[in-house]
């Protein structure tokens, strides 16, 4: 009978930078020969002892991903995940212009090809608690345009938009509650979804239903060419304007207006945080404009100080054209395990995994059969 290997690293805590303590968290290797008999575990320098397939550590129950098929489901945890990068809404498709229906069918399809919303702080922090089987995608919105958000008032009742995007992506979520509806929305300290009499409830409810909000400095300035100062001014200033409609809220994710960041590498770090009075910031995400999926949270090619986007349309290298990338290459997209504490990866693109990244979860290397 044929038998599957797999190889399981029980990875405890891992301190960034410390390249020693990665090479002595990768002795730890256990090697699992599993065949419908026997579950067999092998561990380095010590003897065979035959367990049940839960195997118990001082920490936590740990449970095989023997729910999963490995071979149906080929999860990949440290595939490429799609963040998507939209702005405004139109009558016809442009540059950073999409339309209503456009959006809606998106999401439609997104959905059906097994895609779930995650938010941008899940993705970040390697926190995707989404079913196997499943790929984990983010949606942003930049500049905060009216026509993301946009309510009017009816017998004295504040209503959505149903075109407006914060009003499709609740219309997705209503019929595909498993898709989710998290999004990013990137605002502007001048320009807050217009209507500003409404400006304190969009907020909160965006905060209130599982949406983020997130920084786009406060006029919408070239970053690249502002000093030390006026880069901190702006950003910390448009924190505080939005954290001062919400109890609790903080604002830690930055994208880039523009697109632009700081030559010089002393400014540059002024991006990811700052202080400008008493009012201080700390990003723990950057994003690009950008045209390409990003690396997942695991990957030695994750940096959160520089995130690419895909951005929305049917031009080249935009949102269809990864979309069809994907369904023509599976293999090199994420795709969970369905078990938010274990990593599943195969054992082929070990040499891409930053041990340091992992920080108290499971790893799982199996080999994955070709297509």
């Amino acid at each position: 009978m044929k038998k599957m290997l797999i190889f399981l690293c029980i990875i405890p805590l891992i301190f960034a930078g410390c390249s020693k303590e990665v090479e002595d968290n990768k002795k730890g290797v256990m090697k699992i020969e599993q065949s419908a008999e026997e579950i067999i575990i092998k561990k380095v320098d010590d003897k065979v002892t035959e367990k049940e397939i839960i195997v118990e550590t001082p920490e936590k129950e740990i449970t095989e991903v023997e729910k999963i098929n490995l071979d149906e489901v080929r999860p990949n945890e440290i595939g490429r995940v799609m963040i998507i990068m939209y702005h405004s809404f139109g009558k016809n498709e442009k540059q950073f212009v999409s339309t209503p229906e456009i959006f809606k069918n998106d999401l439609i399809e997104l959905n059906d090809l097994g895609y779930v919303l995650v938010s941008l702080e899940d993705y970040v922090n390697n926190n995707m608690d989404i079913d196997a089987g499943k790929t984990p995608v983010v949606i942003t919105f930049d500049d905060g345009h009216s026509t993301n958000f946009k309510v009017f008032e009816e017998n004295g009742e504040i209503k959505i938009d149903s075109k407006s995007a914060v009003g499709i992506i609740d219309s997705v979520y209503k019929e595909n509650p498993n898709f989710g509806r998290e999004a990013t929305f990137f605002l502007n300290g001048n320009i807050v979804f217009g209507q500003k009499e409404y400006v304190d409830y969009k907020l909160n409810y965006l905060i209130d239903n599982g949406y983020d909000i997130g920084n786009h400095s406060n006029g919408h300035e070239d970053l690249s060419t502002l000093s030390a100062d006026a880069i901190q001014k702006t950003l910390a200033i448009n924190k505080e304007k939005i954290e001062s409609h919400l109890n609790g809220y903080e604002v830690k994710t930055l994208a880039l207006p523009f697109g632009k960041r700081p030559k010089d590498e002393k400014l540059e770090e002024f991006i990811y945080n700052g202080k400008y009075g008493d009012i201080d910031y700390n990003n723990i995400a950057v994003l690009n404009v950008g045209w390409n999926p990003a690396s997942s949270p695991i990957s030695k090619k994750f940096n959160y100080k520089s995130i690419n986007r895909v951005q929305a349309g049917s031009m080249e290298y935009q949102l269809d054209y990864w979309i069809d990338y994907f369904e023509k290459n599976p293999d090199n997209k994420y795709i969970s395990d369905g078990n938010v504490n274990v990593i599943t990866v195969p054992e082929n693109l070990e040499e891409y995994i930053d041990y340091n990244k992992i920080v108290d979860k499971e790893l799982i290397l199996y080999e994955r059969k070709q297509l």
